[in-house]
């Protein structure tokens, strides 16, 4: 017998709406440790709640076997042809504090519709949409039960925003500096040219590879970089070169990817920029930004209008395509939103992880990418790839596999998200994954019944 992880009870059922609203309950506590689970937010777990109710003739127990339901991948590629929308609308009783757990119960199980001391669980109702009427028809409101039924990862891409998302199940994989050793076989630096032709990846020491993104072939394996270990790494604005520069000391490289050959241009300044370079910014040496640069000249030392900690360290950052947002995420379990013509903060995205490394931002602002530090319950913490959508900070897709550590880029048409992933367990060597931005619309035939 499965422990109980949570218990849920119906609240109320709208068929019409396709709507049920739960409350779903905390019943399982480590008081000793003073940890619980997490409330869910994501659809494989309202998926699998639904299941086991209308498992046994009914048409989503039709719909979904139990090999099905019981695979967690599965799970998290369909459950959004189930679950239409999660809303959380209040909670009770959470995040719990050290003298709750004195009054709390390890476990907890249902009895008559009830739980002893409910009163006192960490609890949340939710309104949970569905696609179809047919997979609440197995509710009455009062229903209650015990399950063990936990969190997951499912995709959360409503149908009309499919074609605007990271399809992070399909990458294709490059493998830049296959056979090389230690820093310079480890991929580093990441970038799309501005109009998205090309892909440069740089090596944590003196590697430099251009891709042709038509067909994922390789334009160029430079030779004779020499500029050490950990280099920066980006375009001139509106051109086909490539800048990298020095981790330490500020001497830059320059490589002209049309002819072929290494060449000398204007100092590129800052570690990210804006399309045109109207924009740019340096950090991970201070707190905030060590440096900005925008219309009234350099500033340094800049700390944005509206933080609420002053000691924040960035570590990535990234401008939308329009140039009026910077995203900047670090040391830290928040993605801030900076306005920078006023360098302010606009927007922020909380509790992501509990460290953020790799950022990138879709051209239109309406997504986040980002490497995030997480710990499902039960899992190992793990660097994660996660899509978030802005307008409400939900995340509608996440990937683990390899350490997402390093940096991501998004293509400035739209088309890619590039990722670098390290895949050696001493922490050195790895591959650069490109995702197509798109998922279908419409489920595979057949699944719906």
């Amino acid at each position: 017998m499965s422990t109980d992880l949570y218990g849920v009870r119906v609240l109320a059922l709208d068929p019409e709406r396709r709507k049920v609203t739960f409350k779903v309950f905390v019943v399982h506590y480590d008081t000793r440790a003073r940890t619980c689970p997490p409330l869910p937010d994501e659809p494989g777990f309202f998926l699998d709640v639904l299941w086991q109710r209308g498992r046994w003739e009914h048409p989503l127990g039709e719909a979904i076997t139990v090999d099905q339901i019981l695979n967690e991948e599965w799970v998290n590629l369909h459950s959004r042809w189930f679950i239409e929308d999660i809303e959380r609308t209040s909670t009770a009783n959470h995040p719990p504090r050290n003298e709750d757990f004195e009054r709390l119960s390890d476990f907890s199980y249902e009895r008559l519709g009830g739980w002893k001391d409910e009163e006192l669980l960490v609890q949340a109702d939710y309104d949970v949409r569905v696609t179809d009427p047919r997979w609440l028809e197995q509710l009455s409101v009062g229903d209650a039960w015990g399950t063990a039924a936990y969190p997951m990862a499912a995709d959360d891409v409503r149908r009309e925003e499919a074609a605007y998302v990271p399809d992070l199940r399909n990458a294709v994989t490059l493998m830049p500096f296959a056979g090389r050793s230690k820093e310079a076989g480890t991929p580093g630096g990441l970038a799309f040219s501005d109009d998205g032709r090309f892909l440069a990846v740089a090596s944590d020491k003196d590697g430099l590879v251009i891709y042709d993104t038509g067909g994922w072939t390789e334009h160029a394996d430079v030779d004779g970089v020499t500029i050490g270990l950990f280099p920066q790494l980006t375009w001139v604005p509106g051109k086909h070169v490539v800048v990298l520069t020095r981790f330490h000391g500020g001497g830059q490289w320059a490589y002209d990817v049309g002819a072929r050959a290494s060449v000398d241009v204007p100092r590129q300044p800052g570690r990210a920029r804006s399309r045109t370079g109207r924009y740019r910014v340096d950090y991970g040496e201070g707190y905030w930004l060590d440096a900005f640069v925008g219309d009234c000249g350099r500033a340094e030392g800049v700390v944005p209008a509206g933080a609420d900690d002053p000691e924040f360290t960035v570590e990535s950052a990234a401008f939308t395509a329009d140039e009026s947002r910077l995203f900047v995420a670090g040391v830290g379990a928040n993605i801030h939103v900076l306005d920078p013509s006023t360098v302010s903060i606009v927007d922020t995205i909380a509790d992501v992880g509990e460290q953020v490394s790799g950022l990138a931002v879709s051209p239109d602002g309406a997504y986040v990418a980002a490497t995030a530090g997480t710990n499902r319950y039960y899992e190992p913490g793990e660097h994660e790839l996660c899509v978030w959508r802005i307008a409400d900070h939900k995340i509608v897709t996440r990937r683990r596999g390899g350490i997402y550590g390093g940096p991501l880029a998004w293509s400035p048409d739209g088309r890619w998200l590039a990722a670098n992933v390290i895949t050696g367990l001493d922490g050195y060597g790895g591959e650069t994954r490109i995702f197509p931005i798109g998922l279908p619309a419409d489920p595979p035939a057949g699944l719906l019944g």
